[in-house]
């Protein structure tokens, strides 16, 4: 859940035209899919500690489906932070600064 809260005020801050687009748009595709796996993953927990037949199968199936985004975002995120585009908008966004830190 704190990478949702973290990607989602990144998301927040960068404009929305402009060279950021690309780059806003992975995050927050990014800050999505990992507000969905937070949930995915406690259900899952939840369904190996009741022992529950059905749901801890089903969620670990989504937690692999959810999965998926997350793998392709660990990789658009950097093609779009270090494009030409991705680097003129964190230069002007200066609150973008830690992205790549955090990133990394």
């Amino acid at each position: 859940f704190g990478f949702f809260l973290m990607y989602l005020m990144m998301y927040i801050v960068l404009p929305d035209r402009g060279q950021c687009n690309d780059l806003r748009f992975w995050i927050g595709f990014f800050a999505l899919d990992c507000f969905v796996e937070s949930f995915v993953c406690v259900w899952m927990g939840m369904g190996g500690y009741t022992d529950d037949n059905c749901l801890f199968p089903v969620m670990w199936i989504a937690h692999l489906v959810v999965a998926l985004p997350y793998c392709i975002c660990t990789v658009a995120i950097p093609a779009a932070m270090y494009s030409d585009d991705g680097k003129i908008c964190r230069e002007k966004v200066s609150v973008l600064y830690p992205l790549v830190p955090i990133y990394w």
